[in-house]
């Protein structure tokens, strides 16, 4: 028990971000087409291959569409186990006041963090997915890619919480 004690956040942020990359790309899938493949989470601007530019250099436009993901699935990782390790190292509040604090607090700064690239794709700065628009499939999006994180880290403080009784 020691040992998985000390390895804990080694192995749950691995996890934690490939589970997010996975939810990432189920959620806002790149979606293909007679004219080609249409990655639907991006920022600047996006890549339209046609059809045939694509089955000819498919891992090169993959590893295109794949980075926005990944940045994302890291920025949010780095969110919720971030403040899921500084709970756990908190030994004031019970198991229940962490799981709490350390979902509203990472569903915060996540629909903060959407907050700030709406305002970017809405101002201009930059081209990128709107979170907050009246499409129903960005709201659907939306709760998906931050509640559920937000849950996972709550459970994460749960977890090494009760690793510590042991």
């Amino acid at each position: 028990m020691p040992l998985l004690r000390r390895l804990y956040w080694w192995i749950a942020a691995p996890v934690y971000f490939l589970f997010e990359l996975r939810l990432l790309l189920v959620v806002s899938p790149v979606f293909e087409d007679a004219d080609g493949p249409m990655p639907s989470l991006f920022w600047g601007k996006a890549v339209y291959p046609t059809a045939q530019q694509y089955a000819e250099h498919h891992l090169k436009y993959n590893a295109e569409f794949l980075l926005p993901y990944c940045l994302v699935a890291l920025l949010v990782t780095l969110i919720g186990c971030g403040l899921a390790l500084s709970a756990s190292h908190s030994k004031q509040a019970k198991a229940l006041h962490h799981f709490l604090a350390v979902l509203v607090t990472t569903l915060t700064l996540l629909l903060t963090f959407a907050c700030i690239s709406d305002v970017g794709t809405y101002s201009h700065l930059w081209n990128g997915p709107r979170f907050f628009s009246a499409d129903m499939h960005a709201l659907v999006a939306l709760s998906f890619i931050t509640f559920i994180p937000a849950l996972l880290s709550g459970f994460l403080v749960v977890g090494r919480s009760s690793l510590d009784v042991f």
